[in-house]
């Protein structure tokens, strides 16, 4: 029930990301982690999100797709 209310509702206005497969809300541990550490800073009064550089994001996006293909997605 708390996965629920962490992409439904929000954490100290932030929301888990998830996906919908099969109808069912699905997310991933990187994605947890991500909601943990922007929520805890949140409470923590920090209102700023990390910022990734464009190098970072590419490095994600590259990753991201090679785990896709090696599934076969």
């Amino acid at each position: 029930m708390t996965l629920h209310r962490w992409f439904r509702c929000n954490s100290h206005g932030v929301k888990l990301k998830t996906l919908v497969c099969g109808g069912r809300h699905m997310s991933s541990v990187p994605a947890v982690k991500r909601f943990f550490e922007v929520a805890t800073a949140a409470s923590d009064g920090v209102t700023e999100r990390p910022v990734r550089t464009n190098r970072q994001r590419e490095a994600a996006i590259a990753k991201a797709e090679r785990e896709l293909n090696k599934a076969g997605i």
